[in-house]
This record gives C-alpha cells, sequence and structure tokens, in this order.
C-alpha cells in the first residue's frame, strides 16, 4: 500500500520524509528517494547537515527511473534508449526509408513527409533530417510513456512507422513493457520515496501499485479541499457550451451554470493543470492520504494569494501590498540592475541575508553575462546554477575545437584556441608564456592557413598556389632560425628565410611543439572524410585522441556519458560505419546537455538558477517573463497526442510558477523587458496578468496596478533619486551622473554625459556597425548604446523618404525593375492614388540615369567581399570574394573584423551617390576596409565611383591600416559618447570654425523636411555648440586626416 502526502508547506512534507527514513534503518531495508533534480536533493542534505542527521540513502533524479525499475523491479533486464539513442537510430532510419523508399508500398502521409525533407534544389536536407530527427525522439520518449490512446500498429503513418522501425529487437518502451511484468524477488526490503515530484506516467503509477515494497510520495499541494475538477475561465467556458450544446438548454441556465462555476479560484485552476492531472491519476482507494497545511498568517497580499488557493475561495482583504512587485525594464541589463537595487532595499529594510534569496529563470543562460557585470562589483555575493556546460567548461570548449580541426583550414586562429585550452596545455606541458612565444613565432613566420602545399591547393581548388603561409613553410623559417642563431653563419636564402629575434634556449620549446602538432596531424587524418568506422572503433579513437590530448577532470560526465553512448548505440549498429561528421554531432549535442555551475559550493550568497531552484526562501524572483514565457515547444502539428494525455512545457512551467507562489515566504518579484529586440512593445506573461486580475478581485481599495513599476531607460534617471516606491538606487556613480544631468542646465546635453554601461570595444566589430557609426552617429548612439529605438509615425505621404528611394534603386539594379516595382506595390511602399505612377514614372528615370551611369564608366558585374569569422555559415554569390575576418592590433589586443562590403566591381567601389565630400565621409569605413581587400587581389582596381554623378574618387598612397585603427578608435569614443560627426555638419567640423558648425547644426534643427527622428530626439536637450566643437573637432580632424589629405576627386 502506498502512503501519499499533502501539504503547502515544504518543510512540512520534509519533516514527513525524514521520520519515514529514519523509522526503520536496519541493513534488511533499502531506501530509495526520488527527487526532481540536484537542486531539491542539496536542500535536503543540507538540512540533514544542520541537524547532524546520518543516514545512508540512495537519492535519484526522476529521469533514472527505468534505470531503477532494472536493477530493482524487472525480473529480465529491459534496453530503454534515452534521447540520444534515439535521435541517433531515427536519423538512421529517415535515411534508410530515403534510400529504399522505392521498395516499399507507402502511404499518402510518406510523401508529405519527403516533401518536408527537400530544400528548395529538390534533393533531402541533412540539417532538415537531423532537424527533425531531434524533435521527433522528444515524442518517441513522450509516445512510449503516455502513448496509451495511440495505435502503434498503424505502419500508414510515417512517426509510427518510424517509431517500430526503432523499437524492434531488444529496444522497447514502458507502454509495451510494463503491463505484463515479471517481478524481481530480492532478499531485502525496499522503500520509495517521492519527494516533490510534480508528475509522471500513469503506466509508472501503475507498476508501482503492483510491486510488493512500501511507496511514500510528498506532494506540495496548494489546496486542502478536493481541486482536481476545478476548471480556468476557459475550460468553464468551454465546457458549458458543449455542456448546453448537447442538452439544448436555455440562455438563462447557460448563464447561471456559469456564473456558478466561476463562483472559485481561477488561478489556481490556471496555473494548477499538471496537478490537477496527477492527482486524477493517483486518486486510488487503497493509498492512505495524510495532509497536513499550514494557514499564512502574515497580514499580505501574498500570504492572501495563498490562503485564497488554500480554501478555494477569492476573499476580499485590504493591507500593503509590498509582498507582490511587477517591474518592467528596457532591456536585459536594466532588469539586471533593477534587480540588484531591488534586493540591495530589501535587504536593508528587512534585515535579510543573501541566501534568503532565490532568482530563477526559463532560460539562466542568456542572464549570465549580465549577473556578473551588475553583481560581479557588487557587495552582493552570488552564485549561478544550471548554465550550459560550454560556457564554462575549459575541457569541453578544448574538445570540441581539437575536433573542429577535421575537414578544417587549419588556421593560425584555429591552433591559437586549442593551444589557450587550459586542459591542453596541462596535458602537454604549456605554460601560458610558451603559448605566447609560440603564437609570436607564428605571427613572425607569417604562418595563416594550410598543413602544407597539397592541403592548401585542396582548401583553395587552385593548384597554382604556393606553399607561402602554410605550417609547413613557417614551421621551416623557424627552424632554419634556430639553425642559424646556432651557428652563427651567412644566411643561405636559398633555403627558407628565418625570422628574426629567436633565442636559442627556447629550442626544447620548439621541439615540444613540433611533436605536439606532427601528432594532432597524424590523429586527425584518421577522421578526415571519407574514412568510415563503426562506432566502437569511432568510440575508441575519439577515447585515445581526448586521453591523449587533454588533462581530464573526473567528474567530466559529458564525455563520459558520449562514450557509454556510443557503446549502446553499437549494439544495434555494429554492422553499420559512419563518417565522422555524424560522430561529431553528437558528441556536440553531449556536451550542451550538461549543465555547470558558477561558485555553486559559496554559502549566505544569493542563488540564480534555472526554475528548476525553486525552494523555500524568504525572497524568490523571477526574471525573463516576457509574453512569450508560456510559449508552446513541444507541442506542435507532429505530436499525435492531444495534450491532456501528456505533461507539455506551458504545463511544467505553470507548475514552477505555483510553486514560486507557495515557497516564496515574504516576497514574491518579477520581471521582464517590456521592448523587444527590433524594438517593438513586449506585454507581461500572460499569468502575470491572471495574477494581476485575481489580485484586483481581492484587493478592496488598491489596483493590481500599483504593483506594476514601468523603469526608466537610463539607470540614473530623476525617479531613483526621489524616494518613490519601487525605484530604488544605491548606485553613487548613477547620483553623480543624475545630478550632472538634472542639475547643471548648462551641461544637460546627450553630448555631456557618460553611457550607463562602461563600453569596452569588443573583440569582434561588425562592418555595419563602422558604417552605421559614419552614416548616422546619434542613431547609432541610440541604437548600441541605450537601446532605444524610436519608432516613426506611419503616414501616407505623396513622396518617398531618401532612404526609401536608395533601397530601391539597389534593389531595381540587383533585381530587375519589373519584379521590384510589383513587389513594391505589395508592401505598399508607394504613394496612393494617382501620385503613385508618377512615383514609378520618376523612379524609372532615376534608374535609367543610374544604369546609364554605369554602363559609361564600363561596369557590369558586381559582387561582394565577406569577411567572415571560423565556422561562420556563409551565404554567398558565385562572384562574391571571400576573406578570413581580419585582425588589427591596438593596444595589445587583437580586433577582427567581419561581415559585408557591397556593389563592388573588378573597376572598384561603387557609391550610389554624388562625389560631395560629406558623402565620402560617410562612407570612409567602408573606403578603407575596400582599399585593404583591394590590396589582396590583383583584378581589383583600387577606385571609388560615385555613380549619380559618374566622378571617380581616387587616394594617394597612405597607411591604411593606420587610418583603420583611427576610426576603431573613433567607434569606440562614439560608444560612450554621441558623435556631433553627422552628415550636414561634418565638413564644418574638419575645415570650419564654430560659427559655421553652429550654422550648419542650426540649419538642420530649423529645417521642416528633416525626417531624422533621433536628432530631433537630441534637440529635446540643451545643447552646448561651442563646447562640443571644442571636444571634438580636433580628434575628428585627425581620424579623418588620411582622407582629407589624399582624397582626389577626377
Amino acid at each position: 500500500m502506498s502512503k501519499i502526502y499533502f501539504s503547502n508547506d515544504l518543510n512540512i512534507l520534509y519533516e514527513k520524509l525524514k521520520k519515514d527514513l529514519t523509522k526503520d534503518l536496519s541493513f534488511s531495508i533499502k531506501k530509495i528517494v526520488f527527487i526532481p533534480n540536484f537542486h531539491v536533493k542539496e536542500w535536503i542534505l543540507q538540512k540533514f547537515a544542520k541537524e547532524d542527521l546520518s543516514i545512508f540513502i540512495k537519492f535519484l533524479e526522476l529521469k533514472k527511473i527505468l534505470d531503477f525499475f532494472n536493477q530493482f523491479i524487472f525480473k529480465e533486464k529491459k534496453i530503454f534508449p534515452n534521447k540520444m539513442h534515439l535521435n541517433f537510430a531515427i536519423e538512421q532510419a529517415i535515411l534508410d526509408l530515403l534510400e529504399k523508399k522505392a521498395e516499399k508500398n507507402l502511404s499518402s502521409s510518406f510523401f508529405n513527409f519527403f516533401d518536408y525533407l527537400k530544400n528548395k534544389k529538390g534533393s533531402f536536407s541533412k540539417k532538415r533530417i537531423n532537424f527533425l530527427s531531434d524533435k521527433i525522439a522528444e515524442l518517441f520518449l513522450i509516445y512510449g510513456s503516455f502513448g496509451e490512446k495511440l495505435n502503434f500498429r498503424e505502419n500508414s503513418n510515417w512517426q509510427i512507422f518510424l517509431f517500430n522501425k526503432v523499437f524492434k529487437d531488444e529496444w522497447t518502451y514502458p507502454l509495451k513493457e510494463f503491463k505484463d511484468l515479471k517481478i524481481k524477488k530480492l532478499n531485502y526490503k525496499l522503500e520509495i520515496n517521492f519527494f516533490l515530484i510534480s508528475h509522471m506516467p500513469n503506466i509508472y503509477f501503475s507498476l508501482l501499485e503492483k510491486i510488493p515494497y512500501q511507496v511514500n510520495y510528498y506532494l506540495l499541494s496548494p489546496c486542502k479541499q478536493f481541486w482536481q475538477d476545478l476548471l480556468s475561465y476557459r475550460e468553464v467556458t468551454l465546457f458549458i457550451k458543449e455542456y448546453f450544446k448537447k442538452r439544448n438548454h436555455s440562455e438563462k441556465g447557460f448563464l447561471d451554470l456559469l456564473g456558478y462555476l466561476k463562483n472559485s479560484n481561477h488561478l489556481l485552476a490556471n496555473i494548477g493543470t499538471l496537478q490537477k492531472k496527477y492527482l486524477k491519476i493517483m486518486d486510488n482507494e487503497e493509498s492512505e492520504f495524510i495532509e497536513e497545511y499550514l494557514e499564512p498568517k502574515e497580514n499580505s497580499l501574498l500570504s492572501s494569494i495563498k490562503k485564497n488557493m488554500l480554501y478555494l475561495t477569492e476573499e476580499r482583504v485590504e493591507f500593503d501590498c509590498d509582498s507582490v512587485q511587477i517591474h518592467e525594464a528596457s532591456s536585459k541589463i536594466r532588469e539586471m540592475e533593477i534587480l540588484h537595487n531591488y534586493i540591495l532595499n530589501i535587504i536593508k529594510e528587512k534585515n535579510l541575508s543573501l541566501s534568503d534569496i532565490i532568482v530563477v529563470s526559463d532560460d539562466i543562460d542568456k542572464y549570465v553575462s549580465y549577473i556578473h557585470f551588475v553583481f560581479g562589483g557588487s557587495k552582493l555575493k552570488y552564485k549561478i546554477k544550471d548554465i550550459k556546460n560550454g560556457s564554462l567548461s575549459f575541457l569541453s570548449q578544448g574538445i570540441l575545437k581539437l575536433f573542429s580541426l577535421v575537414n578544417s583550414r587549419w588556421t593560425k586562429e584555429n591552433i591559437f584556441d586549442l593551444f589557450d585550452n587550459l586542459n591542453f596545455q596541462l596535458k602537454h606541458k604549456f605554460s601560458k608564456e610558451d603559448v605566447e612565444v609560440l603564437k609570436g613565432w607564428i605571427e613572425k613566420a607569417n604562418i595563416n592557413f594550410g598543413i602544407d602545399l597539397e592541403h592548401k591547393k585542396k582548401i583553395l581548388k587552385n593548384k597554382k598556389t604556393t606553399n607561402i603561409t602554410t605550417w609547413e613553410h613557417g614551421i621551416e623559417r623557424i627552424l632554419s632560425s634556430f639553425i642559424y642563431e646556432s651557428r652563427s653563419e651567412k644566411i643561405d636564402y636559398s633555403i627558407e628565410v628565418p625570422i628574426d629575434q629567436l633565442n636559442f634556449s627556447d629550442i626544447d620549446l620548439f621541439e615540444n611543439f613540433i611533436k605536439v602538432f606532427e601528432s594532432l596531424k597524424e590523429d586527425i587524418k584518421k577522421f578526415e572524410e571519407g574514412n568510415f568506422f563503426n562506432l566502437k572503433d569511432w568510440k575508441n579513437l575519439i577515447e585515445e585522441i581526448i586521453e591523449k590530448n587533454f588533462f581530464l577532470e573526473e567528474e567530466f560526465f559529458s564525455y563520459k556519458k558520449f562514450i557509454s553512448d556510443l557503446s549502446f548505440l553499437n549494439k544495434k549498429f555494429k554492422d553499420k560505419v559512419f563518417e565522422f561528421d555524424i560522430i561529431f554531432k553528437y558528441l556536440t549535442k553531449a556536451f550542451e546537455y550538461k549543465r555547470s555551475s558558477y561558485q555553486a559550493n559559496m554559502t549566505n550568497v544569493i542563488s540564480f538558477s534555472s526554475l528548476e531552484g525553486i525552494l523555500p526562501a524568504k525572497v524568490i524572483c523571477f526574471l525573463g517573463m516576457e509574453e512569450d514565457f508560456f510559449k508552446k515547444e513541444n507541442f506542435s502539428s507532429l505530436n499525435l497526442l492531444e495534450e491532456k494525455y501528456f505533461p507539455t512545457i506551458t504545463d511544467i512551467k505553470k507548475d514552477f510558477f505555483l510553486r514560486g507562489i507557495l515557497l516564496a515566504e515574504e516576497h514574491l518579484y518579477f520581471s521582464y523587458v517590456n521592448i523587444s529586440e527590433d524594438g517593438h512593445k513586449r506585454d507581461m506573461a500572460i499569468l502575470i496578468k491572471d495574477i494581476l486580475s485575481f489580485i484586483d478581485k481581492v484587493m478592496k481599495k488598491k489596483k493590481s496596478s500599483s504593483l506594476i513599476f514601468t523603469h526608466p531607460l537610463l539607470s540614473f534617471d530623476k525617479n531613483y533619486f526621489q524616494g518613490k516606491k519601487g525605484f530604488y538606487s544605491f548606485s553613487e556613480k548613477n547620483y553623480l551622473q543624475a545630478k550632472k544631468y538634472y542639475l547643471e542646465k548648462e551641461k544637460n546635453s546627450f553630448f555631456d554625459f557618460k553611457k550607463f554601461l562602461d563600453n569596452k570595444i569588443s573583440e569582434i566589430i561588425d562592418i555595419r556597425d563602422l558604417i552605421f557609426l559614419a552614416n548616422n552617429p546619434i542613431k547609432f548612439y541610440f541604437n548600441k548604446v541605450f537601446k532605444i529605438f524610436l519608432e516613426k509615425k506611419e503616414e501616407k505621404t505623396f513622396f518617398l523618404t531618401f532612404s526609401d528611394r536608395y533601397r530601391i534603386l539597389q534593389s531595381m539594379i540587383y533585381g530587375g525593375e519589373k519584379i521590384v516595382l510589383k513587389n513594391l506595390e505589395k508592401e505598399g511602399v508607394f504613394p496612393s492614388g494617382y501620385i503613385k505612377e508618377a512615383a514609378k514614372r520618376e523612379l524609372k528615370a532615376e534608374i535609367k540615369k543610374y544604369l546609364d551611369n554605369l554602363k559609361y564608366l564600363k561596369i557590369e558585374k558586381m559582387f561582394d567581399f565577406l569577411f567572415f569569422l571560423e565556422k561562420e555559415n556563409i551565404v554567398k554569390n558565385d562572384q562574391d570574394k571571400i576573406f578570413s575576418a581580419f585582425e588589427i592590433n591596438i593596444d595589445g589586443k587583437r580586433i577582427k573584423i567581419r561581415g559585408k562590403i557591397k556593389n563592388i566591381s573588378e573597376k572598384g567601389l561603387i557609391l550610389f551617390s554624388d562625389s560631395k565630400l560629406k558623402n565620402i565621409i560617410a562612407n570612409w569605413p567602408k573606403i578603407l576596409i575596400f582599399l585593404k581587400a583591394a590590396e589582396r587581389l590583383k583584378r581589383v582596381e583600387k577606385n571609388i565611383f560615385c555613380i549619380k554623378t559618374k566622378k571617380k574618387v581616387v587616394f594617394k598612397d597612405f597607411d591604411i591600416d593606420k587610418a583603420l585603427i583611427k576610426f576603431i578608435r573613433y567607434y569606440e569614443r562614439a560608444l560612450s559618447n554621441i558623435s556631433p560627426m553627422v552628415y550636414d555638419w561634418s565638413e564644418t567640423l574638419l575645415f570650419k570654425d564654430v560659427s559655421f558648425f553652429k550654422k550648419a547644426v542650426n540649419s538642420s534643427k530649423e529645417n521642416n523636411f528633416y525626417e531624422d527622428i533621433y536628432l530631433k530626439k537630441f534637440f529635446e536637450k540643451k545643447v552646448d555648440l561651442e563646447k562640443i566643437f571644442n571636444k571634438w573637432s580636433s580628434f575628428l580632424k585627425d581620424t579623418f586626416l588620411e582622407l582629407t589629405d589624399n582624397c582626389e576627386i577626377l
């Protein structure tokens, strides 16, 4: 017989568990405790430690229950594949089906399936097969435990066909095995406990009822009344409509019943969907039910919510509502700053310790960098759990970097990344200093990519290339340097040109490097394209190369689990061989599944984690409660089961939400970002609205709107220093900025304050951002620094804007006049009415002018320059030129520049503008990057053409790198202060005095046709133009000196 404990207090359930576990400690009883996750295990063990309780208990996470059944319950061991096994097997089954489809008599559903797998060219897409296999693996796990309603004999459905193909031979699933199962006889008693488990498949519960052992359940329950049939508003309405539709009752009867059913706690009905499903499964007359509930005693809004759920009421109350707060932020960094100030305030007001506070998020990985940034420099100590393994583990990163060499270009960056890995260094006895010395040699030897000449030819598909810049050539140069250094002889340049400044005392380091490098070459060859092995051989090869190249931590379970999975799969696929790219794909996934922690063992700190980390705490904070928080992920058109038969992602998140309400002892905090990444308004999660709606019912005087705090864009806004409830700031820096901003009116300009973050230049810069700055520095600052995206009111005008015209003209040149005009009409870009035809005629005339000018200049084909990082997916046309992202060294920091330069011909760079200097200034970063790239290409001339005026712009010889470094420094400065290098002001800043600058600015301000909403926003503040000119003019003159001194317009 089973015992089921119910309570709304986790500490009460813990006491029940402790009592059962300590009741009989004889060796004849083995006690197992199933817990939902490691957070709960840690919480129980910490309570044991505080009470000096020492008992031997085996804790298992629920996901291990099938292993437990195999070990303790089943007479014969069953083989249950996990998701990785299923993913692999499904992918192979799909590939086999595609190969042999002509031999099979297939139903129409299969052809829809085949069509989905095809790409635009009509061939089967490996990416789609891989994606689908992953999703179907999740569904098969659901079907195997919850799919009682499915007909597994119906092979006309492609999913059922694959299901039966995968689960044949020895592989099986719970629904198939649990019905007629032979139970193992043990020579000891078994006691099985399920603590804080929110849901289990019905088939598991049925099996546990049959076994001759004691089974105890400890359920966190919000309500002491019978509530498993409780309906939410949506469920009530659907139920009654269906009920009256069948029975043909009157409208009055419908409204009466609707009022009756709605007279209950619908907040609980909505967020308790998972528990309602579970309670129905557990409703067994043979079980012993033990209930102990704790009525909330505090007079607070949070306690009222709990009390109303406890008694299924909506009792009206009146008290202060600080215990529940909802905070709206404009970005994740602001969300984290607001949380930081909230915690500082509540610790001060309530005298709390840091360990009294738990912060959770549905996706904690998105917040890790912001947590470190905001909390890392404060007195609030913290730990983070449930972080993706790859974001922390040196070993996992190193292993993936090692295998990324397979079929790669072997660039110096590939090798630098590997040698920078700490576990790789420890294994091969390299120090960090050694690696820096090696990097210096490699740079001096001009090694770029390619192992040797043959490898370089293979990469470039060019038989005429040389071995210069390859590893073989560069290593020979380094070796020759050591030879001549030791002999002090005259250099024989017929061998290899040595590099300078090598120390012969480093010869041992060089020998070690050569030994490791040659070993890597030999090892990687085994994994190259064209090599096929079975899974056992791949497993042995992977183990060999990893153990040879990395210092392995004992706790690195991801790697061991993957090796174990390969052994498992080999039994099913022992007669098949595979290429390494398939194996590497699953190795990468294995590391993604593993989660890690930051400072996990620290005590008396704030705990950040996923939703699984919700445990009893005085303060529980939910981050990221946006409107898509409860989006459905695992219920899609592919799922053959209805939602009601299995726990959906939405059900599980709702359950965590309910758990947070129950386990928050004093305060419940929610926050979300109210602006999306593309600048649009974003709403709060629907369940937050449900709470607010419920609060409006139970609050006698105050409205739920008083709980919502919409925070300003800036952390030094005046609202934070006026004692307003919900708006806290403990930053002296923010206070001084606010004082400067608001009190010193003469300095009150966007140009005079620093960005609220201390922007440091990124190691990777996108060319788009450099061009963005050159074109519109004020919009650049608002968008990139403050994350402010101002939206223009859409008004139908009689004229196209300049930006619209530019976009359309480029599209017509590339896409053809008729096609583009047709698409533009669909988009509604053209003015309405009779003006439309006039606008189209004007555009056609303008495009003809551009095309005539291109023809006059004998410019035919145009293409792009693409600068990409290693591993980036590249979408390119046949004519496009591809380069590795080039590096610039600024103050010892290597900065990579990636992205795209468009509109290039063999005659030079094409600008769709006139040849005015301010247009050249606005395109300066594009010109610099074009000129730098053109140095590497013989067929592309270093000209710039301004198509509108048929002018050619040329530059005298100048130091391109120096000019580019200057612009990068300008970019860095423009991230901290708004640059005044606006299109219409630029020439006055470079060539005129302050009086001309003032005239240019005022002209922009007074111009009624000016459409730049960011400039209008800037003019809302008082501007000291003289100060701006004095602050920026000299710096900008130097930044653009190479342009102004060397530019010639022909």
